[in-house]
């Protein structure tokens, strides 16, 4: 299965979604995933680091051991 590419506007829309969140696989790329583990669509280096700078998207934690690597975003309310 392809997963689906998603670019800057298409990642906040998914956003909208309290369901689901972004994960960044610091420092390089990111996806959208939802609560149940479910992946929403892949994210370039460079859309997320423009993600990660826009003012409606705030950091809600972190991995633990192996995933220490991601860290997760949500879009503010």
């Amino acid at each position: 299965m392809i997963p689906n590419k998603l670019y800057f506007n298409t990642a906040l829309k998914a956003l909208e979604n309290p369901a689901n969140f972004l994960v960044w696989f610091f420092p390089w790329n990111g996806m959208v995933r939802n609560e149940d583990g479910d992946e929403i669509g892949v994210i370039s280096q460079k859309v997320m680091e423009r993600l990660i700078d826009h003012d409606r998207i705030i950091d809600v934690g972190k991995g633990s051991d192996l995933l220490a690597h991601e860290k997760y975003f949500k879009l503010k309310n």
